[in-house]
């Protein structure tokens, strides 16, 4: 029993229906960070301090950022790969800085008992994107938004295996991923929407930083979204001292 805050979405990931030879029923997962807080142990309740990486068999999405919850099931040390080649899922967990793994094979045994007020701006920004999200189920038609989630908010969990593979098979995996080529082509649209309205050089620079900077937490601040931005900034605040630079580098 350990009791912690949710710190990111619950990730829904759909089960494969062309995977006819697993040896376990094939089952929705759901993932997230979880803040620790304590765990009760035969002596009491111990603090604990960290982040681990909640996993559930069946859909959490009923849980959202900053919910504090207490967690029945197994904690455990992620494993490295078990053969040469294979994903190394330890090594990603810790450059999320992630420790460990809280595993329970139902939803049932996730309990909310609380908020956490400090993680109010992060589950704000967490009903942005979902407000997002159904936008595009409305704007676009269904056997795109898969595809639309992926390239605009960075969302792979709804999209189904065929198109994944299909992704790996052609070279192309790297369009899903949220990058700076996502960035470059937003700022360019918004200087170009700024300098048809006749806007400052500056004005439009400001502008363009700002639409990025909002971007940028739509998509939870992932790090090649920051590092555009922070290229950005510097071209802006590089302009503005007379420096000029060439946009092709």
């Amino acid at each position: 029993r350990i009791t912690g805050t949710v710190a990111s979405s619950p990730e829904v990931v759909v089960h494969r229906e062309d995977a006819p030879w697993s040896a376990y029923p094939q089952l929705d997962t759901s993932s997230c960070a979880l803040a620790c807080r304590s765990l009760q142990t035969e002596e009491g309740r111990v603090p604990l301090t960290g982040n681990a990486r909640l996993q559930v068999r069946g859909d959490l999405s009923r849980i959202a950022i900053g919910d504090v919850v207490e967690v029945h099931g197994w904690l455990e040390l992620a494993r490295g790969p078990a053969n040469p080649g294979e994903f190394e899922f330890r090594e990603y967990l810790l450059q999320q800085g992630q420790w460990c793994i809280v595993r329970t094979f139902s939803p049932d045994a996730v309990v909310r008992i609380g908020r956490d007020d400090w993680f109010s701006v992060r589950h704000a920004l967490a009903q942005i994107r979902d407000a997002s999200g159904m936008q595009i189920e409305k704007s676009i038609s269904s056997p795109n938004v898969p595809l639309a989630k992926a390239l605009l908010l960075g969302d792979r969990s709804e999209m189904p295996a065929t198109l994944r593979d299909a992704f790996a098979a052609s070279g192309t995996m790297h369009f899903l991923a949220i990058s700076g080529l996502h960035v470059g082509i937003l700022a360019m649209f918004i200087i170009g929407i700024c300098r048809l309205l006749n806007f400052s050089p500056v004005s439009a620079a400001r502008i363009c930083l700002l639409v990025v900077f909002a971007y940028a937490l739509l998509v939870d601040l992932r790090p090649p979204v920051v590092r555009a931005l922070v290229v950005l900034t510097a071209m802006s605040v590089g302009g503005r001292s007379c420096r000029h630079a060439r946009p092709a580098h």
